[in-house]
């Protein structure tokens, strides 16, 4: 087969979406023999990275800034592509006139559940580019049950053109417990890995740990993506008189996060909605007792593995961290962690996957 990816987000964004489209195409190239892979980018990035095995470049013939929306399609039938795949919830506007099968991801509709969380230029085109890819593909990829409902609720898909395929964990989490890896900290603390934004809420566990910072002496970390709200949890820090307990560290290294991941004694994720939640499955790979805001995706991938604590409210989060220090909740959670991790790992992508590509 020859299968194109749609590479932007491989090249250009170093979170989320980025990552889910290095983890596959890396499995992809590693256990798929004999097929070509086109990497499509409406630029080349420099300096060229070196690609894995069957893996080459595609980009414009003569750039254009409407390449990646109406042009690609015209190349792609001139090279005789067999499968194009949307990594993050696109397609192009001209896909109608590809002469291949059509597969999109759809992480999640967040900007239609929950839109005050973006302005409404983002939330227009978010909306137009994810509406048409459902309506044209083939076949759509959820990530999760709960985007896959979501797909039905606002779009009217059928359930028979979705397929839910859970992302993967890096192979790494899974053999952490046995890395001897340096700690970035003396004291124990709990983690929360996510980019800085308002439906993260950051903001509830400083609150929570504030309230009771007397009857635990662990510190709370917060790890990620720079964004518009880290500054303002600075602040809350500061105001609330915890500068010393709770600790940021934004856009830091994988090997870095590694070792946070490594020592912490629990996870924490207090979002307000999530299309999938890739940080609690990295955590229970990795062996981290964990407490989650009781939304549907949450349950959905830890369901009884975790601690869940009612979405937005401080009291309840404060309990759920005390929670995860209790030996009888860790002793409870971890054999159901472990049962569960496996269904995260590149394994049962690729099982999904290739079934889904039409692969042998």
């Amino acid at each position: 087969m020859r299968i194109a990816l749609d590479a932007k987000r491989y090249f250009f964004n170093r979170t989320g979406l980025g990552n889910y489209a290095r983890r596959w195409v890396q499995i992809l190239a590693q256990r798929s023999s004999g097929n070509d892979i086109l990497l499509c980018t409406p630029k080349i990035p420099q300096p060229q990275p070196i690609l894995p095995p069957q893996c080459s470049l595609m980009s414009p013939e003569h750039g254009s800034l409407l390449y990646r929306e109406w042009f690609i399609s015209r190349q792609l039938n001139r090279k005789s592509v067999n499968l194009y795949h949307g990594l993050s919830n696109e397609l192009p506007f001209s896909s109608g006139s590809m002469r291949c099968r059509k597969l999109v991801s759809i992480h999640d509709l967040i900007f239609k559940r929950y839109p005050g969380f973006y302005p409404v230029a983002d939330r227009t085109i978010y909306d137009l580019k994810s509406r048409y890819a459902c309506r044209h593909a083939d076949l759509i990829i959820a990530t999760s049950q709960t985007t896959a409902a979501d797909i039905q609720t606002f779009y009217h898909i059928a359930a028979a053109r979705i397929r839910v395929v859970y992302q993967d964990v890096a192979p790494e989490f899974f053999l952490l417990q046995e890395q001897n890896l340096p700690r970035l900290m003396d004291e124990p603390y709990f983690l929360f890995v996510s980019s800085f934004t308002g439906r993260k809420n950051h903001a509830l566990l400083i609150e929570a740990l504030e309230s009771i910072q007397r009857q635990t002496n662990h510190h709370l970390v917060l790890a990620g993506a720079q964004g518009p709200t880290l500054e303002i949890c600075r602040r809350l820090a500061q105001s609330l008189g915890l500068s010393a307990r709770v600790h940021f560290f934004p856009d830091i290294s994988q090997q870095a996060l590694m070792q946070l991941y490594r020592h912490a004694d629990g996870f924490l994720l207090p979002s307000a909605f999530e299309g999938f939640g890739i940080p609690l499955a990295e955590a229970m790979a990795a062996g981290i007792p964990a407490a989650a805001s009781d939304i549907s995706v949450f349950r959905e991938i830890g369901q009884d593995a975790c601690i869940y604590f009612r979405q937005g409210e401080r009291d309840a989060a404060a309990e759920a961290m005390l929670r995860l220090l209790m030996p009888e909740q860790r002793a409870r959670l971890l054999p159901m962690m472990r049962e569960r991790a496996p269904l995260f790992s590149a394994d049962a992508l690729w099982n999904d996957m290739k079934t889904v590509y039409g692969l042998t």
